[in-house]
């Protein structure tokens, strides 16, 4: 059986027993020989006509241990069982070839993708004994290449995307006959100073990724041509590389240590991916890229340049995300991102406050023309959540609470379906939102590895299944960072973090080789302030002249995104650049065709504001290419790719956040267009409500602009008093039908429209109960209720081995005791005392509802004097994420037996939504007392205006 596809084919020579699989850029061929053995033959780069089999010693295919035997396709005795080639969805063509002995069958899979030099394969190993096997160390891809040229050759591997200076680097090792190194995704990580930091901060430094990325190149430093490889595995591996007189051997396995397989049970190996490549460092990633456009795109939903607004670490979320979603139009964001903290327990994911409502919040979202993310990494839980309450067994063996909480199991079945059932309920609850992902969905189960393989398929699994079921929904994938970066993760992501910030510059600069650029978030950034300026963990307004400039920003790679500069098919290169300057500050992209392209630099450079001269690549040497520089204005006559190339562009300058365009002399602010946009179309207005504020929403048809529309501006009783930069919607909260509202279109060189006045429409929506005054006072035992939130408190147990972050799961309300009981734990609240337990602390929350200064007032004793261990309380606020300020009160010991009371008495400035955090914890003793504390925050001088709402 034979096949074709595109320039891929599969022909299968059944005399010699002969399988060759290729396109026009590359062949291999495999071959069952005489004596049983499955061997690769030939694998040879047709782009360059170079044979890499060129010793005796072939690639034998597959290796696995069953019951300590090992066998391999370089063992003798396999029969040919059957082969199928099929055409799969997007025209790949697959090779199933099964061979077998008395133990066991193997079926090797290849898959070979059109019009590139690029293979997947993998292995499924049957059990065939009639007994249970224990099956170690099954292999992902075993090679052995490139006899005649090792000392041509260089190996090069890249860091992992753990938060660790140093992470997201390619280091390159020139091969000698005497080398050999196991890369063990459990080393330590290879952790250097960068941008002047040295650091090794919180990760599991267990998943796929962590410390090394799954990339391995070989390159002929002479031919300019090599191979690259690449695995889907998410849990612990090794990899070898050894150089010696039979050529280089590149054997990857995963740690797996007899492991019972069952009686025609299988095991179903990693996918691993090789491909060849001819050129530079460049040519390379691009080559990759482009495998990954055609093949690994299938499942992307969104395309260009994402950014928007994000908030961490609060409740109540609303009005933080209200204010988000204003401030995302304004400058033309994406995305509202919720991020950890929005649920009372991780497994119930339910919000922990009451009145946050997401379905809410989706629909304004929406209405806006954004996207909705909140994060909620399903294989994570909480004692007391109701999953863990249900299903302990879901829990990873020995499972302990880390920085994510307590570990699901991905390789148990039911578990999986849970995970997947709760990620579909939410999409069906709230409407289509882009899912966040975090955390570590690789664990070690009982001391042992052998569970990571099933938890490895069974992630990937979940991406693609959740993918299906929702057709409008996006994810983003994350895990402390870069610490899964699979090829496979990516296909289904719609963006990708790399990194936790401390890959620092390096963030994407060498992971674009192997991962589509445009997909990745916290990858070289340009433009510094960005992340502080589309933060709400405060209800803290911008100022204004931030924020404009942020909108511009928006405005100006939107553009880009229309030009083909963002997005899918989009090119990467590294340019060099004029000395002393180090070159990975800098990154290039061209659109498909070479027409347009992009020079950015780092937002970590450390050379602006000096002279640097920067030579682009992969312009096309007889175009005729205009140079444009947004920041300096700075414009150049036409010259050919050639010219650009060879002599560069000179900046005698550089500005922050600059780019050196290529052929876009039309970008927004070049002053170019002097022709205004036409007027928007039929503008309205009417009564409404959002998110439970009343107000005013304006709709409006598309206005257009000969070049690029940048905004729409809203004016306000002949006010203007804001911008629309994304969709045609805008909520005026407070507004009322008297009031006159106009809309103008507006350009990116400033050419406005004339204001068109919004059409009154009639409507009647059920307006909200006024909001009562805001107290002055608030105190524990009067304000506590049975809800969450009510009377801006909240009751939290804060897990103690935690304590540097907030760690923290909603109690659950006990109406017969009438108080808050620690779920999991013996922590309690009541009206005027706390009681901690054996490992949580009881945390009592305040909310500030204004911007102000507070004073805090209370007195804290042990109830009857204590009689049995005491406690340790504490005053903390909210502070920097991901952790709470240092203690502002406390701590104080509060000792057994001892009758004496300690007090607080402080005056605090806080912004609106800002947290106190009242917190009694056990003290060394092995038993605890009740603590009777009833605090007092007074606002004794609350800015007006400065509060939302006003």
């Amino acid at each position: 059986m034979s096949g074709s596809s595109g320039d891929a084919y599969i022909v299968y020579d059944a005399e010699s027993s002969l399988w060759t699989l290729g396109t026009e850029t590359v062949e291999r061929k495999i071959r069952l020989t005489d004596n049983g053995q499955l061997l690769t033959t030939s694998y040879r780069n047709k782009r360059t006509n170079r044979e890499y089999v060129q010793g005796d010693a072939l690639p034998d295919e597959f290796r696995i241990e069953a019951n300590a035997v090992a066998y391999t396709g370089a063992s003798t005795g396999w029969t040919y069982r059957s082969h199928a080639v099929s055409t799969l969805s997007q025209g790949e063509l697959q090779l199933a070839l099964t061979i077998g002995n008395a133990v066991l069958d193997v079926t090797r899979y290849y898959v070979v993708f059109p019009f590139t030099g690029a293979m997947k394969e993998w292995s499924v190993f049957r059990n065939r004994s009639g007994r249970e096997q224990r099956y170690s160390a099954p292999s992902m891809f075993r090679f052995r290449l490139m006899h005649a040229d090792i000392a041509d050759f260089d190996m090069q591997y890249m860091t992992g995307g753990g938060h660790f200076t140093g992470s997201g680097i390619l280091k390159t090792v020139p091969l000698t006959p005497a080398y050999v190194r196991t890369f063990d995704s459990y080393d330590k990580p290879e952790v250097i100073e960068v941008d002047g930091a040295c650091r090794n901060e919180t990760g599991s430094y267990e998943q796929g990724t962590s410390v090394y990325d799954a990339f391995f190149t070989l390159r002929n430093r002479k031919l300019e041509e090599g191979i690259w490889l690449s695995f889907d595995y998410n849990g612990h591996w090794l990899s070898t590389i050894e150089a010696d007189v039979a050529g280089v051997q590149l054997n990857g396995s995963i740690s797996m240590t007899e492991k019972p397989i069952a009686p025609e049970a299988s095991l179903t190996s990693p996918v691993s991916i090789i491909g060849v490549f001819s050129g530079d460092l460049d040519d390379m990633g691009n080559t990759i890229l482009d495998y990954t456009y055609r093949y690994l795109w299938d499942y992307t939903r969104f395309n260009g340049c994402m950014g928007g607004t994000w908030q961490w670490r609060v409740s109540p979320q609303m009005p933080f995300a209200f204010e988000s979603v204003n401030y995302n139009r304004y400058i033309g964001g994406k995305t509202v991102h919720i991020d950890a903290d929005w649920y009372g327990h991780r497994g119930d994911w339910k919000a922990a406050w009451e009145g946050d409502d997401f379905e809410e919040l989706n629909r304004y979202v929406k209405k806006s023309g954004m996207m909705m993310k909140v994060w909620s990494p399903f294989w994570h839980a909480d004692y007391g959540s109701d999953v863990i309450e249900r299903h302990s067994d879901y829990l990873v063996g020995d499972a302990t609470v880390g920085f994510y909480g307590l570990s699901l199991n991905l390789a148990n079945e039911e578990a999986y379906q849970w995970m997947l059932g709760k990620a579909n309920e939410l999409q069906r609850e709230w409407g289509p939102y882009q899912w966040r992902y975090d955390g570590f969905a690789a664990n070690r189960s009982g001391g042992s590895d052998n569970d990571m393989l099933q938890q490895s398929h069974n992630f990937f699994r979940l991406l693609r299944a959740f993918k299906e079921a929702n057709p409008e929904a996006w994810i983003e994938g994350c895990s402390s960072g870069g610490e899964i970066l699979s090829m496979e993760a990516v296909r289904y992501s719609d963006t990708q973090q790399l990194t936790d910030g401390n890959a620092k510059h390096y963030a994407g600069y060498y992971q674009s080789l192997k991962l589509p650029l445009d997909k990745l978030i916290h990858a070289f950034q340009t433009e510094p302030g960005m992340d502080r300026a589309t933060r709400f963990n405060a209800l803290q307004p911008e100022e204004l002249e931030l924020k404009e400039r942020i909108r511009r920003y928006h405005d100006l790679h939107r553009y880009l995104t229309e030009q083909g500069l963002y997005g899918r098919w989009v090119k990467v290169y590294r340019p060099a650049v004029s000395e002393p300057h180090d070159a990975t500050y800098v990154l290039q992209k061209t659109n498909r065709d070479h027409s347009r392209a992009m020079i950015m630099f780092n937002s970590y450079a450390p050379f602006y504001d000096q002279q640097v001269k920067v030579y682009p690549k992969g312009l096309l040497d007889d175009m005729q290419y205009t140079v444009s520089c947004p920041r300096s204005g700075y414009r150049s006559p036409a010259e050919t790719g050639a010219h650009w190339k060879l002599n560069g562009v000179a900046l005698p300058n550089l500005q922050a956040g600059e780019l050196v365009l290529f052929n876009v002399p039309h970008y927004p602010g070049s002053g170019y267009d002097s022709e205004a946009p036409s007027a928007p179309g039929s503008p309205t207005m009417q009564e409404a409500v959002y998110m439970g504020r009343f107000g005013i929403e304006l709709n409006w048809s598309e206005a257009t602009d000969n070049h690029w529309l940048s905004y729409y501006e809203i004016e306000r009783n002949g006010v203007a008093t804001d911008k629309v930069s994304r969709g045609t919607f805008y909520f005026c909260e407070g507004a009322g039908i008297v009031d006159v509202f106009q809309v103008r279109a507006v350009d990116g060189d400033g050419n406005a429209s004339a204001y068109v006045r919004a059409a009154p429409l009639p409507g009647d929506p059920v307006k909200p109960a006024a909001a009562p005054d805001m107290p002055s006072r608030y105190e524990a035992s009067v304000d506590f209720s049975a809800g969450q939130g009510r009377n801006n408190w909240a009751y939290l147990q804060q897990y103690a081995p935690m304590t540097a972050y907030p760690d923290w799961s909603n109690m659950a309300w006990d109406a017969n005791s009438r108080c808050w009981q620690g779920v999991g734990s013996q922590a309690k609240i009541g009206a005027d005392w706390m009681q901690p337990g054996e490992n949580y602390h009881a945390v009592r929350k305040w909310v500030a509802p204004c911007d102000g200064v507070v004073s805090v007032a209370g007195t804290v004793l042990l109830q009857h004097g204590g009689k049995e261990g005491g406690a340790i309380v504490r005053i903390k606020r909210s502070g920097e994420y991901p952790y709470l300020d240092e203690n502002i009160w406390g701590p104080v010991a509060l000792r057994a037996d001892d009758s004496a009371s300690a007090e607080h008495a402080m005056e605090l400035d806080m912004k609106h939504g800002d947290c106190l955090y009242f917190i009694a914890g056990k003290s060394d003793h092995e038993h605890t007392d009740k603590v009777i504390w009833n605090p007092q925050v007074t606002i004794v001088n609350k800015r007006k205006g400065e509060n939302h709402g006003e």
